[in-house]
């Protein structure tokens, strides 16, 4: 299966995810949207990861490709391909199905119960 990898900074890139893809007997693609277009159709992954970034999630003006990243990510979720956002990944990711991403209105600190729906058990 071919995996695909969003990169959006150079400095934040895929950590040990390229090694477990590998593992898996999965291949693994890269693309950075500030940079390059994308490698393929969308529809010949079978999963995308997108990951962190220095910017914000809602800098569009600042990063016009952000909105490529944008659009991308929401045919993931209109595809229904596996998509997993961390950092600013998880915030497009947000974004991409319809939730406000913004400045919080005041800084939140530290590690918070996490529980799976009945929908994301199945």
């Amino acid at each position: 299966m071919k995996v695909l990898a969003v990169i959006y900074h150079p400095v934040a890139g895929a950590g040990v995810v390229p090694d477990v893809v590998a593992e898996r007997g999965h291949e693994l693609e890269f693309w950075t949207p500030s940079e390059q277009a994308l490698p393929r159709p969308l529809g010949e992954y079978g999963a995308v990861f997108a990951f962190g970034g220095g910017m914000q999630a809602d800098e569009d003006e600042l990063h016009p490709w952000l909105s490529t990243a944008l659009e991308a990510l929401r045919a993931c979720l209109q595809d229904a391909i596996p998509t997993l956002g961390i950092c600013l990944g998880g915030k497009l990711l947000a974004r991409a199905a319809g939730g406000w991403v913004g400045p919080a209105p005041r800084p939140e600190t530290g590690w918070q119960a996490v529980n799976l729906t009945d929908d994301a058990r199945g």
